[in-house]
């Protein structure tokens, strides 16, 4: 669904208020495509490992919805329904990229998910920037300690080892 309302957007034109935001999704985006430098959240667990795997995508950058995950809704008579749109100015991959993240950290899905998303290029680089995009979010509205890394309790670390890991194959 996300891809077929993506191919809907692209050629719309970029809202200028995008680059005026500030919010704590805002920056994380920022920092995802290292518009801000990921140093200032050296306090965000895995960031330090995420960036150093961040490369240089080449696509074209589209409206796109950056939290599809919880915002389709379903009924068994209607299409699909997208609500609660969070534009961003990025290539359509990252998107898809954002919602295999969530399934990853917060869903229980299984590599496996990756077979959904293997036609989309460079994803292994998405993937990396959506991590970092959800991790410094979740700590800027919760500044809350991370979960030492590689514990029972950081649902992150299998993620960002199957990030890094896809990321280097590309």
């Amino acid at each position: 669904m996300g891809e077929r309302f993506h191919a809907a957007l692209a050629g719309i034109s970029g809202p200028d208020f995008l680059d005026q935001r500030s919010s704590p999704s805002a920056i994380s985006d920022r920092v995802a495509w290292a518009e801000l430098p990921p140093s200032q959240f050296s306090r965000v667990g895995h960031l330090a490992r995420l960036a150093a795997a961040v490369r240089t995508v080449i696509a074209p950058s589209q409206v796109i919805h950056g939290d599809l995950t919880g915002n389709v809704l379903f009924d068994d008579q209607l299409p699909p329904a997208i609500i609660d749109l969070s534009p961003y100015w990025r290539p359509a991959g990252y998107a898809s990229a954002i919602v295999v993240a969530d399934a990853l950290v917060w869903e229980g899905a299984s590599s496996q998910i990756l077979d959904a998303v293997s036609h989309v290029d460079d994803f292994g680089q998405y993937l990396i920037q959506a991590l970092i995009f959800r991790l410094v979010t979740d700590w800027l509205l919760s500044h809350d300690e991370p979960p030492e890394s590689g514990t029972r309790d950081d649902p992150w670390a299998p993620a960002v080892d199957l990030a890094c890991q896809i990321a280097a194959l590309r």
